[in-house]
């Protein structure tokens, strides 16, 4: 049988009653539950094609399948005790595979939920050696006892004395003396790997048979947690692994662009524009880009930002960067079909002018009965629109300020994913007003949400913050007392996410949990870069007062 055609099954044994550390198997450790960590490394395997998690409890098997393990049973009460042999909760899982769906694997692969430390590739060592030795019965990892059975002791309490632990007739005179490398080497099993030819459970009654191959393993990656000191020791373990992984870690792993670049062009400063309030804070900080959050109204910018030549050298290849993700491409195609839908149901004709269109895409994406009109900076986004749209000769390459059409001019005005971008938010929104005829519509799409719980959680780690492109960072209540103010009301709003293609709801969610703990722990310089969840984009629905 080829490799690629085995049936290997990791078996994760894990029940609830741990005595020693209380719920143990789902204990945070450096952000994320105990039993994550063997759920992920035998997800990494590129042997292992199925993992189950056999456990008497509910909490552990929900979190089990939140990390991508499966758990489709509960192990009975009675084979889940302290004193309960691991055999039979074996046979209970084969069995229960056998008759739920005919299932029987060719290797069984035993990973230990208390050992955090353990590497995919030791584990796919462990496969390939006892795939390569026909004649063993299964593999056990060890690791070199750091106090040697020559030194143990037992206790005759009636006599009070001690007793070696190993006979003295089997080993040299006076070995509980000698210094430890002249004794010889002992292994001891680190409760980390097993794997066994699932026949040798059945014939042998037995989860390792006789004919057992060594892997010997390394103290860290041997690291077993059964108590509370051992927790602590871990926690420190994994504090210090992860802040030399955070010292690794550049500013361009969580932006991949190189935006120091243009941090010469940092010299426009602002007051607050919602309350004109002067007096802010930090609330970011992203290399040299700096959010501030105003003391008065929370509104957050970024101060000093890019001033006109640095923007525009910025974006003079914004086209190319957007299209150089086939699969982000595809996923902005469905989500402009979610936002036309949207915005449809207040307005489905006239004419609409679309404020930075980029390459005409969302304009595409709406009904044929509206008149189309868009305004884009950069020339390659404009070429781009002319030459596959039909419309695309109604695109102009100007500004928003010098627009050339009459006031009252278009039924709707549309900003995707644009007015966090704009240096001049304010005089844009004046001239919006003006476009717009009295009744008219603005539609503002695909915008961050500064009130956001990612926001608030991440900061600059959050998935919508851009030092650059991202200027300003709006809620739905800083935006609409701009609007207001030039008699435009809100009308709608929505906060799409599950119906978005970016979701992934079980990841999203468990990514989440983990910063929430990495915060918790003042561990924030490890949270990864968010990604996609409730409330980071919203839709907002304008309307201008008047028929």
């Amino acid at each position: 049988m080829k490799n690629k055609d085995l049936k290997v099954l990791c078996l994760i044994l894990a029940r609830g009653g741990s005595k020693r550390i209380p719920h143990k198997n789902i204990k945070f450790l450096g952000g994320k539950p105990l039993i994550a960590y063997t759920i992920e490394c035998a997800r990494k395997s590129k042997y292992i094609n199925r993992i189950i998690v056999s456990t008497d409890s509910d909490a552990i098997a929900n979190i089990a399948q939140c990390y991508g393990a499966e758990a489709p049973f509960r192990r009975p009460a009675d084979i889940s005790q302290s004193d309960s042999s691991e055999l039979v909760a074996f046979m209970h899982a084969l069995e229960w595979l056998k008759k739920k769906g005919g299932y029987m694997p060719d290797l069984i692969v035993k990973l230990f939920p208390t050992s955090p430390f353990r590497k995919v590739e030791t584990v796919d060592k462990a496969i390939e050696l006892l795939l390569k030795d026909p004649k063993a019965d299964s593999l056990r990892s060890v690791c070199l006892c750091s106090e040697h059975p020559y030194k143990m002791w037992s206790i005759d309490k009636k006599a009070n004395r001690l007793k070696s632990f190993i006979p003295l007739k089997n080993k040299p005179a006076q070995a509980h003396t000698f210094a430890y490398h002249l004794l010889p080497r002992a292994y001891i099993q680190n409760a980390s790997i097993d794997v066994v030819k699932t026949p040798v459970i059945y014939k042998k009654k037995s989860i390792t048979g006789t004919q057992i191959i060594p892997l010997v393993m390394d103290e860290f990656e041997s690291f077993d947690l059964n108590t509370p000191l051992d927790f602590m020791v871990a926690q420190a373990l994994m504090r210090e692994r992860l802040k030399n992984q955070t010292n690794r870690q550049s500013l361009h792993d969580i932006i991949p662009e190189n935006l120091e670049a243009y941090a010469r062009y940092l010299s426009v400063h602002n007051n607050c524009i919602i309350c004109s309030g002067k007096k802010h804070h930090l609330w970011a900080k992203f290399g040299s880009y700096k959010a501030v959050c105003c003391d008065n109204c929370g509104f957050i910018w970024i101060d000093p930002s890019l001033n006109r030549a640095g923007l525009e050298k910025y974006y003079q290849d914004y086209i190319g960067m957007r299209f150089k993700d086939a699969q982000k491409t595809r996923q902005r195609k469905a989500q402009y079909e979610i936002d036309r839908d949207f915005i449809q149901d207040f307005i489905r004709k006239g004419k609409v002018l679309d404020v930075g269109c980029s390459g005409g895409f969302f304009l595409d994406a709406l009904n044929d009965k509206f008149e189309k009109r868009g305004l884009e900076l950069d020339a390659e986004s404009v070429n781009f629109a002319r030459k596959n749209y039909a419309f695309g000769k109604n695109i102009d390459n100007i500004s928003l300020e010098r627009a050339p059409y009459p006031d009252g001019s278009f039924d709707l005005v549309v900003m995707r994913g644009v007015i966090e971008h704009l240096p001049d938010p304010v005089s844009a929104l004046k001239k919006v007003s003006r476009l717009l005829k009295k009744g008219g519509y603005f539609f503002v799409a695909a915008t961050p949400n500064a009130e956001s719980f990612c926001a608030g959680l991440y900061r600059e780690k959050w998935n919508q913050f851009h030092p650059i492109r991202h200027i300003f960072y709006f809620s739905a209540k800083t935006l609409s007392r701009l609007c207001l103010k030039e008699g435009l009301k809100l009308a709608a709003k929505d906060f799409p996410y599950l119906e978005t293609p970016y979701a992934d709801v079980e990841k999203d969610h468990q990514e989440v949990l983990q910063a929430i703990q990495m915060k918790q722990n003042n561990q924030e310089a490890l949270m990864k870069r968010s990604r996609a969840f409730w409330g980071n984009m919203m839709n907002l629905v304008y309307q201008k007062a008047g028929k």
